[in-house]
């Protein structure tokens, strides 16, 4: 028989979620629309972020099928390098406040949104 692997299902599924989420449109107005990578000029807090944002979710994936020490660490830092991405391209920069995010917002950030839901229940459900 197999030996059984301990992946947490949940958390993978959650940073799957993020990764998918930050390659379909996050943002909406009028007829033009911007993923992650839109954001990605290396210029600003907003830039940063979403680098933080992509990386911290192919880490957090990478971190749970490959064996390495401490891996449940490394899997609590990509997940919280991923939502500080998030704060930084939502938040902080001056185009994208969190007053305007409400107007703008579409399918991306939502599957994003419950992606960090789903890898924070299944990172501190598994403890």
């Amino acid at each position: 028989m197999a030996k059984k692997g301990n992946v947490n299902l949940l958390y993978v599924l959650g940073m799957a979620l993020v990764a998918i989420g930050c390659v379909l449109p996050m943002f909406k107005l009028g007829p033009f629309s911007a993923n992650v990578f839109r954001f990605m000029d290396f210029d600003s807090a907003g830039s940063i972020g979403a680098i933080l944002l992509f990386a911290g979710a192919v880490a957090g994936l990478v971190f749970s099928f490959v064996s390495v020490g401490n891996a449940s660490l490394l899997k609590l830092v990509a997940l919280l390098a991923s939502i500080i991405g998030g704060i930084l391209l939502f938040g902080v920069d001056s185009e994208l406040g969190f007053k305007i995010l409400k107007k703008v917002a579409y399918i991306g950030l939502y599957v994003v949104l419950a992606g960090w839901v789903a890898a924070c229940i299944g990172y501190f459900s598994n403890k």
